[in-house]
């Protein structure tokens, strides 16, 4: 085995870590885009810890708690871990599975452009507009 004789004998000499912080613009965006009564969506091809802690970093999703949701004369209230999903677990589901959640995934992890697609459908059969 090629690998096998190049793989041993081998020593730890360190760790290097690599930092892509969103651009400074996307927080204030975003909680403008808030204010404004949009409601903000990230499909994403990074993994699924990434994308949590960028959409918490720029206030897609708020700090460890809840998301209140308004459904008819009723408020429920929505884990933020429900709000996250992979793009896997999504586009597993039919239109029919997707359109009975009651909140779409406010992150979509290691998304496609198929899932991107998907994803913009869901919102259009939700009567949303949709920008990107």
């Amino acid at each position: 085995d090629f690998r096998a004789d190049f793989e041993k004998d081998l020593h730890l000499l360190g760790l290097a870590g690599l930092l892509d912080p969103p651009r400074p613009e996307s927080a204030p965006a975003v909680a403008l885009c808030h204010r404004a009564g949009i409601t903000v969506h990230m499909a994403t091809g990074d993994h699924p810890a990434t994308a949590t802690a960028i959409s918490k970093l720029v206030g897609i999703l708020p700090a460890d708690s809840d998301i209140s949701h308004p459904i008819s004369a009723e408020e429920v209230s929505i884990p933020v871990a429900q709000l996250v999903m992979h793009a896997r677990e999504f586009d597993a589901k039919t239109d029919e599975e997707i359109d009975a959640l009651v909140e779409l995934p406010r992150v979509l992890a290691r998304c496609s452009p198929d899932t991107k697609v998907k994803l913009v459908k869901a919102l259009h059969r939700r009567n949303r507009r949709v920008a990107m």
